[in-house]
């Protein structure tokens, strides 16, 4: 009975229609190179706070690999992921590299490590 028992996390990445200012595109798509799943890994709920960037995961994952891997899925679970990540899960203060990195791959697997 004592056991804490965290829920999978599920997280909503559904397309979308362009707004050009205008008008909206015809064809629903994911409008971003490259999607950041951001996670809240601490677990302690006496010390949790959600402003303090170090209780987070950050896990960039490029948008062409999204799209020939999960296809039209409109949720994905944290350890696929993690998976398509390929590098494991970054720190704030790595994000911005990390996400220029993978949009410069164009989609290419990421090693662990890199």
């Amino acid at each position: 009975m004592g056991t804490k028992r965290f829920f999978q996390n599920r997280i909503q990445y559904c397309r979308s229609l362009y707004w050009d200012g205008l008008a909206y595109a015809k064809e629903k798509k994911r409008q971003a190179d490259v999607y950041v799943f951001c996670v809240l890994k601490h677990k302690e709920q006496d010390t949790i706070n959600p402003l303090d960037l170090e209780q987070w995961d950050f896990y960039p994952v490029s948008t062409a690999i999204l799209n020939e891997t999960v296809k039209g899925q409109k949720t994905i679970c944290l350890a696929r992921v993690a998976e398509l990540c390929g590098r494991g899960p970054c720190t704030y203060q790595r994000l911005k590299e990390t996400v220029i990195e993978v949009w410069q791959s164009g989609g290419a697997p990421a090693q662990m490590g890199a």
